[in-house]
């Protein structure tokens, strides 16, 4: 019974890894078909790494000083916004805003 708690975090950990890395793979053709230059479909997938880049060391001191449970309950409504908002909003600059919202968090 004390292993519960664990296996309810990996399988949600692995659950949310999946959905979140959905639109890796879909933003570039659907950036394209709705019109996007190739350059712009660069820039829209670039914005999640340079947000891990930028975001990486911030992040980690706000681990420090808040707590690994909060960061995570924090990353999982960000990411679920990032995930939200591309269902809804279209378009290039929407997709790097959106792109590194996910990567941030």
């Amino acid at each position: 019974m004390q292993r519960r708690p664990f296996f309810f975090l990996l399988i949600s950990t692995l659950v949310t890894e999946f959905a979140c890395n959905l639109p890796t793979g879909a933003l570039p053709l659907a950036l394209l078909r709705d019109g996007a230059t190739h350059s712009e479909v660069a820039f829209a997938m670039g914005g999640g790494m340079f947000a891990q880049l930028l975001g990486s060391v911030p992040v980690g001191a706000l681990v420090d000083r808040i707590g690994r449970l909060t960061t995570i309950r924090a990353s999982v409504i960000l990411m679920a916004v990032s995930n939200l908002g591309m269902a809804g909003l279209h378009g290039p600059v929407w997709g790097g805003i959106l792109m590194g919202l996910r990567g941030f968090s």
